[in-house]
């Protein structure tokens, strides 16, 4: 991959979340996320295949749930502790459409409170 093909992309998230790309020389591996954002630490990885089929069907069962009841399609995941007795991961996931329906709800609703307070 091509430094400006994942600039590009890191642009792209920082613009699509709202926040600012980070160059590369003001961070270290891992202690600084690729874009500062104000509540987001987000970390971008390009690919040509990120998402297994898996994934992409659940997906696409999320958002056919979500056209019928008129709610934001999420999927919510659980990778079990393997041999060993390692703990599970959980994970929640939602396509850039879902999250653009977050933010504009999360906009639309004061709260009173930072989500990291």
């Amino acid at each position: 991959m091509t430094k400006t093909n994942w600039k590009a992309w890191e642009r792209f998230w920082a613009e699509q979340l709202g926040g600012r790309r980070v160059p590369v020389t003001g961070r270290q591996s891992g202690d600084v996320p690729d874009v500062e954002h104000e509540y987001l630490a987000v970390e971008v990885k390009v690919t040509k295949r990120a998402v297994s089929s898996t994934m992409e069907k659940a997906q696409e069962q999320a958002h056919k749930a979500g056209t019928a009841t008129g709610r934001i399609p999420v999927v919510c995941w659980s990778q079990t502790g393997g041999q060993g007795g390692s703990a599970a991961k959980h994970f929640v996931t939602f396509d850039l459409e879902s999250w653009a329906l977050i933010q504009e709800f999360l906009d639309d609703n004061d709260f009173g409170y930072s989500p990291l307070a």
